[in-house]
């Protein structure tokens, strides 16, 4: 199966019943690839991946020279160019900053 973006127009609830069906189905054999921008589908595949469950994670990203870089791990913190996990984090961190100066 290929999907690209499942996460696409669904609230937070409907992305959860989406990542516990492509979990489901891997679990019968059925083979998933998945290209996704959502970090909340990324972090519900991980809360609902069991230890047996075999994913592997892609990255694409640029090294020094600008070239194409394709990273891959088992776990999600093993990817080197994950820049959706680096703006997720920024943003809170300005998040956080903007309500500290209200306070």
């Amino acid at each position: 199966m290929f999907w690209d973006e499942p996460e696409s127009n669904l609230n937070p609830k409907l992305i959860r019943e989406i990542a516990q069906v492509l979990i489901d189905l891997s679990a019968i054999g059925v083979q998933i690839f998945i290209n996704t921008h959502s970090l909340f589908l990324i972090k519900e595949f991980e809360i609902l991946r069991e230890v047996n469950t075999k994913m592997k994670y892609f990255c694409l990203g640029f090294d020094a020279e600008n070239h194409l870089r394709v990273s891959q791990s088992e776990e999600v913190e093993g990817l080197e160019d994950l820049v959706i996990l680096d703006e997720n984090l920024d943003q809170s961190d300005r998040l956080l900053n903007k309500q500290v100066q209200f306070v």
